[in-house]
């Protein structure tokens, strides 16, 4: 019987990189590629990210507390003092 959830395996210890990549309509998804962007150096750009938003509307204003540079509509996140 073959298991009906796919599996992948992940290999680590290769650096990470900032990307252009397309949010899934799962709202723990989205938010995971939230946290590894923000987690990286450099502008990382989440596509079809409106889930979230409904979800949880301040989701944004709460990451910019935490101290993430975070934009959006295509804006650059404002300098830090």
């Amino acid at each position: 019987m073959s298991d009906p959830h796919p599996h992948h395996r992940l290999f680590g210890d290769k650096p990470l990189r900032p990307a252009v990549v397309e949010a899934p309509y799962i709202i723990r998804a989205a938010v995971a590629l939230y946290a590894v962007a923000a987690s990286i150096p450099g502008e990382s750009i989440v596509k079809n990210a409106d889930a979230i938003r409904r979800a949880h509307p301040r989701f944004v204003e709460n990451l910019r507390a935490l101290g993430a540079a975070v934009a959006s509509g295509g804006k650059r996140p404002a300098a830090k003092a």
